[in-house]
This record gives structure tokens, C-alpha cells and sequence, in this order.
């Protein structure tokens, strides 16, 4: 998976009739004064069925980031998160491979709660599910 936002990102979904967990991992892209992130974080998400190869997916997605050390003081190290909203576009190539497309929002958090100060940017998403 790939999107704006993260540069390549790897993990495990986990399907229970329409609804779904995907665990997952990879790095964040440098943004709003954050170096590059390493990030874990997990998505929740429900699988509409359009047509019999077609589906939407909707998702809630939460990213924890932990940036790369620098030596420039103007950098922000600490660690911080991000929550996202995504709707995708997803067809099956076959019974166990399928891929999508898709838009949302994210909100990076530059603390760790909600009351941090937040950025929020579109996000596009692109990728490739293994059934």
C-alpha cells in the first residue's frame, strides 16, 4: 500500500464477513516540521459489496509515528499520531488478490492527545490486498 502521505506501508488484515482489521507499518513522509516517521498503527474498516468483483471500502484508520533522529534543532522528535478517514474503490483480480484506490483526510496530531495542535491534508490511497 501506498498513498500521499506514507511512502510504503506493509501489514495484516484480518475479515469477518464485511468488517475487517488491518495491522500495518511503514514510513510516514516528513511534514509540518516532523522529520520522516516510522509508524505502527491500525485500521477498522467495513466492505460494501457493489458487483461481484466490486467493492467499497470505508475505513478508520489510527498511525502511532515515531520520526528519525536529527541534529537540527528546529525539528520536532517527539512522538506524536494521526487519525484518518478513507473511502475506497477496491476490485478482486481474482479470489485472493485484489486492488484499490482511494481518497480521505488525515489529521496528524503534532503531541499525543486531542488537544494537540493538528494539520489536516488529503489522502490519496493505492494498493494491492491479498484475500
Amino acid at each position: 500500500m501506498g498513498s500521499n502521505v506514507s511512502q510504503i506501508t506493509t501489514g495484516a488484515r484480518y475479515s469477518w464477513q464485511h468488517w475487517y482489521v488491518h495491522l500495518n507499518m511503514g514510513g510516514y513522509t516528513a511534514a509540518y516540521g516532523f522529520e520522516n516517521n516510522f509508524f505502527i498503527g491500525a485500521d477498522a474498516g467495513y466492505r460494501i459489496a457493489l458487483h461481484r468483483r466490486w467493492h467499497v471500502r470505508t475505513e478508520f484508520g489510527y498511525r502511532h509515528l515515531m520520526p528519525d533522529s536529527s541534529d537540527d534543532p528546529t525539528v520536532l522528535l517527539d512522538h506524536h499520531f494521526s487519525l484518518s478517514l478513507r473511502l475506497l474503490l477496491e476490485v478482486s483480480l481474482n479470489e485472493h488478490i485484489a486492488l484499490f484506490l482511494g481518497t480521505g483526510i488525515d489529521r496528524l496530531y503534532t503531541g499525543y492527545s486531542l488537544g494537540s495542535p493538528h494539520h489536516n491534508r488529503g489522502l490519496v490511497s493505492w494498493g494491492v490486498s491479498l484475500l
